[in-house]
């Protein structure tokens, strides 16, 4: 049987490697080996020097031979008396040396140490270098929004997103500025009362789709403004839904639009409305005339010796008496009729609800504000006087109601009042 007390060789090879001393530390043993053989003999040997690690030592206990033993002696008797022979020799019966113990212990936790260091040296330079690819990824994500802001800016455009499950509505500051609030960021929640909620709430049926596009005139400290409001609906995989766009002031381009409006249906130089527009207007009220029974009448005018004002006083003076001419007429009118420059020196009106006896008191009481006023051109005082005639869609035979109709009664009455001494207006038709 044999017994052998030793320190591990795997531990010893990690000392070895970890100290750098191969020759001195990969072959030692504990300095403790005791040998147990079989009846026939039983042999402890001592070694504390790792430089003997074979044959017998200073120290090695010479061999007792069971033989000289008692043989009456048990077996536990014999290791207690080879025991107790050693301890006679001055050997070292614990099989420790504690001091070659120790070192082992301090090189062991130096390298722990030093793999504790190089480990956190390694996570530490793969920290930083995940620091700074943050740090760039987040200066980039902060160029592109800035990008994206000037960019909107420069566009005249606020943006906006609406979380269409929850109602709020997340506007930047220039949009919140156009839609009636105040330069700053704000979040709005559509079902609580407030203007800028009421827009987005008006637009919830237009959400319906996937896109939107809508302009409203809202009221601002200023005034009035026309925004256009434009989005695109987003649903996500996880079932929400949002939608994102963004709102621009469009109020010049309405003014633009009104102005071509104005000018396309408007006469230049007296400020009323053009021929070709009466017309139109005209087409529609004699259909609703024939569809709802209603009544209309027009009237056609033309200022009395109108050559003369050109020929005395030049054609400059001759606008000038059109533009005064035409600007109190429509005063003398209620606000929606409507009053129009037909051609030249005459005028037309269309009087809605009216028949052609109370057109005739409307131009009687023009008739006399012209008697006792005067039109001023470059320093010259005229006195105007206009023929006229009139006629109402009653006097026009069911089926054949139209404007050509109306005007040519009209056009006759008028010719009627200017080859009878002008300054009059005539009401019937004369054979």
């Amino acid at each position: 049987m044999i017994a052998t007390l030793l320190l591990l060789p795997s531990m010893h090879a990690f000392g070895d490697v970890l100290s750098g001393d191969l020759q001195h530390l990969s072959v030692e043993y504990l300095p403790v080996t005791l040998v147990v053989n079989t009846p026939v003999s039983m042999e402890i040997s001592l070694q504390t020097d790792s430089s003997q690690p074979s044959g017998r030592s200073d120290n090695a206990v010479p061999m007792i031979s069971p033989t000289k033993l008692d043989d009456s002696v048990t077996e536990a008797d014999t290791r207690e008396s080879v025991v107790t022979a050693a301890e006679k020799s001055g050997a070292d019966t614990t099989g420790f040396d504690w001091g070659h113990i120790y070192v082992r212990i301090g090189i062991v936790i130096a390298a722990g140490l030093m793999f504790m260091s190089v480990l956190l040296s390694y996570f530490n330079r793969r920290l930083r270098r995940e620091v700074e690819q943050r740090w760039r990824v987040e200066e980039k994500l902060q160029d592109s929004e800035s990008r994206l802001s000037l960019a909107l800016w420069g566009a005249n455009l606020g943006c906006w997103d609406w979380d269409l499950d929850t109602g709020l509505v997340h506007i930047d500051a220039h949009g919140a500025e156009m839609l009636g609030g105040k330069a700053e960021a704000l979040d709005v929640d559509i079902n609580q009362e407030d203007k800028i909620a009421e827009i987005f709430l008006s637009l919830v049926e237009d959400m319906d789709s996937d896109e939107v596009k809508a302009e409203r005139h809202i009221k601002v400290n200023s005034g009035s403004r026309w925004v256009l409001i434009r989005g695109r609906r987003l649903r996500h995989s996880s079932g929400r839904s949002r939608a994102f766009g963004t709102v621009m002031d469009v109020s010049t381009d309405h003014a633009y639009q009104e102005k071509l409006v104005k000018l396309s249906i408007t006469d230049p130089l007296t400020g009323l409305l053009n021929r070709r527009y009466f017309f139109d207007r005209l087409n529609q009220s004699c259909s609703h005339c024939q569809r709802d029974n209603n009544l209309i009448s027009i009237a056609l005018l033309d200022i009395d010796n109108f050559k003369e004002v050109n020929d005395n006083y030049g054609h400059l003076a001759g606008d000038q008496t059109l533009a005064q001419f035409a600007q109190m007429l429509k005063e003398d009118c209620r606000p929606y009729d409507l009053v129009a420059r037909f051609g030249g020196e005459e005028f037309i009106i269309l009087f809605f609800g009216m028949g052609k006896h109370q057109a005739n008191k409307v131009l009687e009481r023009y008739q006399e504000r012209l008697r006792t006023t005067q039109i001023v051109t470059d320093g010259n005082r005229l006195y105007c006087t206009f023929s006229c005639g009139i006629a109402d869609s009653n006097e026009i035979a069911p089926g054949k109601l139209g404007s050509n109709e109306m005007v040519k009664l009209a056009d006759e009455r008028l010719y009627y009042a200017k080859g009878n001494g002008r300054n009059q207006i005539v009401l019937e038709s004369v054979a």
